[in-house]
């Protein structure tokens, strides 16, 4: 008979804080609305410099309580891999509150360099041109943002991961919030699902697989402990 032995629970542990980081962000995301995806000032049509201003700062607000929601889940697993979960707290509050609006900014930025000689009124609110709401860009930038804010604030004062693996998050963390946005957007599901749930999908498919790049990452230097397996006499 195997038995698995009872003095050890460390298996069971990060399974449990790798679920609270993944159901975290998913109602977080829930709970906060994330503006970026149901603007209700313009409905997504930006024109006018004001317009901009406003969805900015409500991406901060929105940004700092995002912030703290999965700051606080995600520190459960933060302080299974690499210790000192408040400084991830406080990495992922920050990177949240400068990450969403600066994604946000540079995205519009980059668009509007683009039609300008075209549209030389855009923006002004003197013209029927529009700027849709770059979502997709926002998102990619914005994870990206949050990624470098934590790599900046967490992983290079503690020297827990190297130039490489710092990169790695970075860039990983861009492509999963492009896959956030992605999941939200499958055909049919913009029709079916409420606006809160696909936050929800959204939110959960980054924290799924933000959480699976930690693991891989921390699996990089130490082996994740396992509950060892011993034969019953």
């Amino acid at each position: 008979m195997i038995q698995r032995n009872a003095s050890t629970q460390l298996s069971t542990d990060y399974r449990f804080a790798w679920l609270a980081w993944v159901l975290g962000t998913g109602v977080g995301w829930i709970i906060i609305q994330y503006a970026g995806l149901t603007v209700t000032w313009t409905n997504g049509d930006l024109r006018t410099m004001a317009d901009i201003m406003r969805i900015s700062m409500a991406l901060a607000i929105n940004g700092a309580a995002l912030g703290m929601v999965c700051g606080l889940v995600q520190s459960l697993l933060v302080r299974k891999c690499y210790g000192s979960p408040l400084r991830w707290l406080v990495a992922t509050f920050v990177g949240y509150v400068v990450g969403l609006p600066a994604g946000f900014l540079i995205s519009v930025c980059a668009f509007w360099i683009g039609a300008r000689n075209s549209f030389p009124d855009l923006l002004t609110g003197n013209t029927t041109a529009i700027l849709y709401f770059p979502t997709f860009l926002t998102m990619v930038l914005s994870g990206a943002t949050i990624a470098v804010a934590q790599s900046l604030i967490y992983f290079v004062q503690t020297k827990q991961m190297s130039g490489k693996e710092t990169v790695i998050w970075i860039c990983g963390t861009a492509l999963i919030w492009a896959a956030g946005y992605i999941s939200t957007s499958l055909p049919g599901l913009t029709d079916i699902l409420p606006a809160s749930i696909r936050l929800g999908i959204a939110g959960g498919t980054i924290g799924l697989l933000a959480a699976g790049l930690m693991l891989f990452l921390r699996r990089q230097h130490t082996e994740i402990p396992r509950a060892p397996m011993k034969m019953a006499h």
